[in-house]
């Protein structure tokens, strides 16, 4: 069952458009290839070159590829230019190490599914108007697979910045609106606490009317029994 605007609460809509601008801001996080630059051939492990990091976070880099690179048993590895962990300046030498391309798919894949998976469920929690008990723990339930969406999103962003050369500064702001929206989910479910003795009352009206209609129809077949054994 669906609720007209003015019934709703106004947290309802504020979580439902953050969780959009953080979904929209997953899949542009995604279509930067996520502030690093990747290379599909085959090099030799170890190559050198020079790298700076840009003003999103993200890092450029240059390096010289050698001319006949040596054999990999794996056909299409994913070569990753990595800063040396040595080095905490803007600019410095790096190195290339080989990364096999499904990892790199299996964060992306992660990340845009976590981010539609917690845009899904606010949208349809909001869309709940809990009126009975069973309607109240659906929102509820949909509410809490929002959170966890969340903390999912949460938790892979930050493994990308220990597996990859992303930098925490290029996923803080997805981050910062994450915890928001945590805390915001957290906060309507609160404000819904006094709804569901609402909806028990609503329950117990609707069994004490079904009893009632019970009562009526058979108070209404004894009668017609008994006036067929007249």
């Amino acid at each position: 069952m669906s609720v007209a605007k003015p019934d709703r609460g106004d947290s309802g809509f504020h979580v439902e458009d953050r969780s959009r601008r953080i979904r929209k801001a997953v899949n542009e996080f995604l279509l930067r290839d996520m502030g690093m630059k990747a290379n599909k051939r085959n090099l030799r492990n170890g190559s050198v070159g020079k790298y700076r990091r840009l003003e999103d976070g993200g890092l450029e880099f240059y390096v010289k590829l050698p001319k006949k690179p040596e054999r990999h048993n794996i056909i299409e590895d994913t070569f990753v230019f990595i800063p040396d962990e040595a080095s905490n300046s803007e600019s410095g030498g790096m190195k290339v190490f080989e990364m096999p391309g499904w990892i790199l798919e299996k964060y992306r894949d992660e990340l845009w599914n976590y981010a539609r998976k917690l845009s899904i469920k606010v949208r349809e929690a909001n869309k709940i108007y809990a009126y009975y008990p069973d309607e109240y723990h659906k929102r509820r339930n949909l509410q809490n697979e929002a959170i966890s969406a969340c903390h999912d999103l949460h938790e892979t962003l930050l493994f990308l910045t220990e597996d990859f050369p992303v930098t925490l500064k290029a996923v803080t702001p997805i981050i910062n609106m994450l915890e928001e929206e945590i805390r915001d989910i957290k906060g309507w479910k609160k404000k819904e606490n006094a709804v569901l003795i609402n909806c028990y009352k609503h329950e117990a009206e609707r069994i004490r009317k079904g009893y009632d209609k019970f009562v009526k129809e058979c108070v209404r077949n004894i009668s017609k029994r008994a006036k067929k054994n007249e």
